[in-house]
């Protein structure tokens, strides 16, 4: 149906107290109190258009030059985004010179501010919103409100953008959709009005005229028999739905809804059912995950299971689709997620597919890392997840849950346990067997051919299902396929052989071009008999007839890459699988399975391609593999891969190309994990400590939290004392367990490395590890002049890496400066820089940038703010959390010291946020025991004396050394006098009672808030 979207200028209000104007619905527009702000070129309203659809959430700077530039940006792109934020940020500014610009930056990308704002979406879903609710009582008011909501379209929204490189795939084209589907449910709901407010004469032209549009759209026919009935004109209303039935039976070959069929039967009986019904409430629709926004094609077939889903999810927490492997049920998930993405009643959704995980895995640390929840050393992941969980109202979609039942199953009773705000939307083939569980189980597609009982031949509109998804599936391989008399036949055979399965049917039709319908027919003759054996055998014998059409080459190839977890690269395979292919390249035979749909490829972000196995594919070149002795060695030459990989990727972390290795770590993780994981289980020490050692700096410095335990497992293993790198392995679990908070099994892993030195002299790789970790652990332990001796002990080591001397001559200007050297520490800064650049890596700089803004905190506000601010942006460039993280941590404190404590109290929530997600409590503390700092300079004792006894009694909590114990302790007899001792002593009592995440949850929910008001207040006193 076509849209009349308008061309008004629409209803422009001035906002003379400062609030600003957006306009998405037609050319985008923001006027600030009246004054229309100039926004430039075509590329910069686009940004700013980006920023505003995510309705002020972070927007990554990757994906504002995905959709502007497109799949090939240009070299300068970061830069010319960078102009076009401070162009933006300089209109602001001539506009409105006195009003804080809504453009901030955020890690990694940008966002809009939108506190204040006026946006004409939001004024369309309240218009529509109360309509809803007045439409039984007053719908003249209610159609008065569905006008007002139309009107404010002043053109299609966002058209100017179609015309970017990026836009098919961009959060435009997305938005465009939504609006557009916003605008035919409104165009929609005005006609439902104005026939419950008695308004006919209205509603019937705008009713012909969308049935015109979209002849086979049912509900406008509904809409219009309704009216027609209501008017007056029963026979004109039969004549409708009839008229609908017959042309949608002739151009689509379907029937229609049940529910056009009982209006039928109440207008033949003049039903009281036909009096005015209430409408429905919207609100904004907040958009599903990218990747299922799209599915691939048309879901064929399976209306009534969708309206079964979305009837169980409306009553139940916990949906569960069930069925057989193959038969669709993750493809009808994604349907009902895509679709949640056109409904404005919508909650946010989260997608975890598990088909990566191997069965035993927990599934928490996964479903953490991507909600951005991290684990602490004593409280486990899974409660803060379950936490967490239980208040977020979101839908969570986990596909694929088969062989992680007992997990899903108890991660999902703890969060279900109590009237959750969660809703979960389950995939697996057996269910989960929840008491809260809504099972909706999932059968093949329809094999039967609604023509075959009439003596004609078979009419387009009148295949099966099935049928049809076979012909969608062949025209991707062989486009000019078509059935026809010939060809249908052959193709019911095939499906109802194949028992409807959809995963059958696909692999069946990717053959077409090789071996022909009736090639195919025969084939399956002889190899499947589908009616007489279970489903998962069923589908067990359509891979096996694919797999019977490889050749030896390219089955050893297949057999070989079920090794790879998460995808892999073409040189990857090469490694991996590619040593058994006899008088066959690996391009050739990975070609082959990529034709005959065995492989999936799909190009990642950098635009290399990328490979996978599909699930169930995956299982069985898996059996295949462990049935061929002479192909055993595929999994070490996996894990030799794996570890050529990382120690390849720990130089190049030092160096220039430092984001494109973080990128490639970070696809290549769940292989990583693999081949560790099997490293363990067979005893191969050697590889593991490889692999734990190349990965511990990356670990560290990039707040990979997951590789964190692994360190710490490994280096308790009882048959790695006296092994050539049990050293490094232990000193990588002590900087693991430091950074987790663990100080005192830190303090023992290095006791343990020292006591393999002593015993074992011959173990010295990387021996430089330890006194390198050890100096990390004495300066949170306060011990400045130690940690000084040992970063210089490890820097003075011949091997040790480039990186690490930046970071150990860092650390010897902290300490030099905590312990109030500070002239000692200038001497460190400059070598630190001069080395840093020289390394060439951004998170060596980043770390330079951090020591020489800290160390200038002590008399120079200004060069401190900027390289503090160096550091972060350097930081944010290659994911280097932690030097980000501590140097937030300095800017506060640079601003406290300045007494821009409204600037100081407005930070905290981002960085203790940072902390809390990253897992490092040392730092997390540090953090609260400033905010504490913070509110003793407000005058604000009673939540300062909380934090600091929580800190106090924090065993993960840094000691305070140096010049900073003398402050630190004035500080403590300032607050007691304030307070004086029985309240002391009861805000001493409630801090040392708080848990970590209570501690957290106190110093947002009580202590930031209180430093707002007071910073606010002694600004205002000021003024």
């Amino acid at each position: 149906m076509e849209h009349d979207f308008g061309t008004s200028q629409g209803r422009e209000r001035p906002h003379d107290d400062g609030r600003v104007a957006y306009r998405l619905l037609g050319p985008l527009a923001v006027t600030v109190r009246g004054r229309l702000l100039p926004l430039g070129g075509l590329r910069r309203r686009a940004v700013l258009a980006l920023l505003l659809v995510a309705r002020g959430a972070s927007v990554g700077e990757d994906a504002i030059i995905d959709a502007v530039w497109g799949d090939n940006p240009p070299r300068d792109a970061r830069n010319g985004l960078q102009s076009h934020i401070s162009r933006l940020r300089a209109s602001w500014v001539q506009a409105a010179p006195d009003l804080e610009c809504p453009v901030l930056r955020t890690p990694g990308g940008y966002r809009l501010a939108m506190t204040g704002s006026d946006v004409d979406v939001d004024e369309v879903t309240s218009s529509v919103a109360a309509a809803a609710q007045s439409l039984d009582s007053r719908p003249a008011s209610a159609v008065s409100l569905l006008l007002r909501a139309l009107a404010c379209w002043r053109g299609r929204p966002l058209q100017e953008f179609a015309g970017l490189p990026g836009w098919p795939d961009s959060a435009l084209a997305a938005e465009q959709l939504h609006l557009d589907a916003l605008h035919r449910r409104i165009t929609e709901e005005l006609v439902e009005a104005r026939l419950a407010a008695g308004l006919y004469d209205e509603a019937l032209p705008d009713l012909r005229r969308m049935t015109a549009q979209d002849v086979l759209s049912e509900r406008p026919h509904r809409l219009l028999a309704l009216g027609l009935y209501r008017g007056g004109k029963p026979t004109e209303a039969l004549d409708t739905l009839r008229g609908y039935r017959a042309r949608l039976a002739e151009e689509a070959g379907l029937d229609p809804s049940a529910e056009l069929g009982a209006l039928e039967a109440n207008i033949l009986a003049q039903h009281p059912a036909l009096e005015p019904q209430r409408g429905r409430s919207t609100t904004n629709a907040p958009r599903p995950p990218r990747a299922w926004l799209s599915p691939p094609a048309p879901l064929l077939g399976r209306d009534a299971d969708l309206r079964r889903v979305r009837d169980a999810m409306a009553v139940s927490p916990l949906v569960t689709v069930t069925g057989t492997g193959g038969v669709g049920k993750t493809r009808l998930a994604m349907e009902v997620v895509s679709a949640m993405a056109r409904d404005p009643d919508a909650f946010p959704v989260v997608v975890l597919e598990l088909s990566s995980l191997r069965r035993g895995d927990s599934i928490d640390p996964v479903l953490a890392g991507m909600l951005g929840v991290r684990p602490g050393p004593e409280e486990p992941l899974g409660k803060i997840l379950v936490d967490y969980l239980r208040t977020r109202r979101l839908v969570l979609v986990l596909d694929n849950c088969e062989h992680l039942l007992g997990e899903v199953a108890d991660l999902l009773e703890r969060v279900l346990s109590d009237g959750p705000a969660l809703t979960v939307l389950a995939t697996s083939r057996e269910r989960l067997g929840l008491r809260s569980e809504q099972v909706v189980p999932l059968g093949p597609l329809s094999t039967h051919n609604e023509a075959q009982d009439s003596t004609e031949a078979p009419a387009q509109g009148h295949r099966s299902v099935a049928a049809r998804l076979f012909e969608q599936r062949a025209r991707r391989v062989q486009d000019d396929f078509t059935l026809d008399e010939r060809t249908l036949p052959a193709v019911d055979e095939l499906c109802r052989r194949l028992d409807g399965l959809p995963l059958a049917i696909e692999l069946a039709a990717g053959q077409v071009r090789t071996l022909g319908v009736m090639g195919l027919r025969d084939r399956l003759d002889d190899r499947l008999d589908l009616l007489s054996l279970p489903r998962q055998s069923s589908l067990r014998t359509v891979i096996d007839r694919s797999y019977a059409l490889l050749t030896a080459p390219e089955r050893a190839m297949f057999a070989g890459l079920s090794v790879f977890d998460g995808g892999f690269t073409l040189e990857a395979a090469e490694r991996v699988a590619g040593g058994t292919l006899a008088g066959c390249s690996t391009v050739k035979a990975l070609t082959r399975l990529v034709d005959a749909s065995m492989v999936s490829v799909r190009q990642d972000r950098s635009g290399r391609l990328r490979y996978s196995l599909l699930e169930t594919l995956r299982a069985y070149a898996a059996e295949r593999l462990a049935a061929d002795t002479a192909a055993g060695g595929a999994e070490l030459s996996h894990t030799a891969w794996v570890v050529e990989l990382v120690e390849e990727a720990e130089g190049a972390l030092e160096g220039p190309d430092e984001a494109q290795w973080v990128g490639i770590l970070e696809a290549e993780l769940p292989n990583i994990r693999t081949a560790w994981q099997g490293c363990i289980s067979r005893s191969d020490l050697t590889a593991a400590a490889r692999i734990t050692v190349a990965l511990a700096n990356y670990a560290q410095i990039h707040e990979q939290s997951e590789l964190w335990p692994w360190a710490r497992a490994l280096a308790v293993h009882p048959d790695l004392a006296g092994h050539p790198l049990s050293v490094a392995v232990q000193s990588a679990a002590a900087q693991a367990a430091c950074l987790q908070g663990d100080l005192d099994e830190a303090e023992r892993l290095l006791v343990a490395a020292r006591q393999t030195l002593k015993a074992h002299p011959q173990v010295s790789q990387r021996a430089w590890l330890c006194p390198a970790s050890a100096n990390i652990v004495a300066i949170f332990r306060g011990s400045y002049l130690e940690a000084e001796r040992l970063a210089r002990e490890a820097f003075d080591a011949p091997s040790v890496s480039p990186l690490w001397r930046v970071i150990l001559l860092a650390d010897i200007a902290l300490a030099r400066l905590y312990r109030g050297d500070v002239e000692g520490a200038r001497d460190a800064v400059t070598p630190c820089g001069r080395l840093a650049a020289a390394v060439g890596c951004p998170a060596g700089r980043s770390f330079a940038y951090f020591v020489d803004g800290e160390v200038a905190l002590v008399d120079d506000p200004d060069r401190a703010a900027t390289a503090l601010e160096e550091a972060v942006a350097a930081a944010r460039t290659v994911k280097a959390g932690y030097v980000e993280g501590v140097a937030m941590v300095s800017l506060l404190s640079g601003a406290m010291r300045g007494r821009d404590y409204g600037r100081a109290a407005a930070a905290f929530p981002a960085v203790i946020e940072h902390w809390q997600r990253s897992g490092m409590w040392v730092q997390q503390w540090t953090t609260l025991r400033l905010l504490a700092e913070l509110l003793t300079d407000l005058d604000r004792p009673r939540p300062a004396v909380v934090l600091l006894s929580a800190a106090e009694c924090a065993p993960e909590a840094s000691v305070v050394g140096g010049p900073e114990a003398d402050r630190a302790a004035e500080r403590w007899v300032h607050l007691a006098r304030c307070l004086g001792p029985s309240d002391t002593t009861r805000c001493v009592a409630i801090g040392s009672a708080l848990t970590r995440s209570e501690a957290i949850a106190y110093a947002l929910g009580t202590a930031v808030p209180q430093a707002r008001e007071a910073a606010g207040s002694r600004g205002a006193t000021r003024q």
